[in-house]
């Protein structure tokens, strides 16, 4: 749940309680999922009302990142209108050099060449006036960017904090990835592609002072169909 959706809540529950003759003692949190609240009568009777909150901060962050099945996705750019496709910004240039990469292969398999290129290792950090990035992963051709766009394939923390910063503008977002592979399948008579995979492990945490939910997940990112 949002801060303003937990706002709400508390708020019609005070309400409801003011009409009973009840105080409020105590807001917290138990196991980060479960709201706290406890409320006094005048006889001094306590009752305390746990209210799970359903939409943890990690189905948030899943949510957000695109990880699982449920908030994959599909995308397609048609073939000559490279400059005026509204999802043009899918596929870029490469611009991955020899200090960004841990390995590299090409094998024949049939009547195809396989690449591999293994990337190395990158995080992110973003709160409030802050936001640096060491991403060799942004450099492969895949769709990133710095602000809040549901586009991007390797979301970095600023693109995360751009996205809460107007509920949550002092959390801390720290997102690395690791165990990136770029893979692409070419046509061996034509060079043509056939394929191009981009695989990542991603880790996200987000510090909101109330708690901090860390996501971890695999990224797949998969082009395919070219037209020539």
């Amino acid at each position: 749940l949002t801060h303003r959706i937990v706002v709400n809540l508390v708020n019609s529950l005070l309400q409801f309680w003011s009409s009973k003759d009840r105080i409020l003692l105590h807001v917290g949190f138990h196991h980060r999922d479960n709201l706290i609240l406890c409320t006094e009568s005048a006889t001094k009777n306590t009752t305390c009302l746990e209210v799970h909150l359903a939409y943890s901060g990690k189905s948030l962050i899943y949510k957000f990142m695109g990880i699982g099945a449920e908030n994959a996705y599909n995308e397609t750019v048609t073939k000559g209108q490279w400059d005026t496709d509204t999802n043009k910004y899918f596929l870029r240039a490469s611009t991955l050099g020899t200090g960004d990469v841990t390995a590299a292969s090409c094998k024949q398999s049939g009547s195809n060449y396989i690449i591999t290129i293994n990337i190395k290792n990158g995080n992110s950090y973003a709160t409030k006036g802050t936001a640096t990035c060491n991403a060799p992963l942004d450099k492969s051709g895949i769709c990133v960017g710095d602000k809040d766009k549901g586009y991007y394939d390797h979301k970095r923390a600023s693109c995360i904090y751009d996205a809460i910063d107007e509920v949550y503008g002092g959390a801390k977002v720290t997102e690395s990835y690791s165990g990136a592979v770029v893979t692409a399948t070419i046509d061996a008579a034509t060079g043509h592609f056939v394929k191009l995979d981009v695989k990542f492990d991603i880790t996200v945490n987000i510090d909101i002072g109330i708690g901090k939910p860390t996501a971890t997940g695999t990224s797949y990112v998969s082009y395919s169909s070219f037209k020539y």
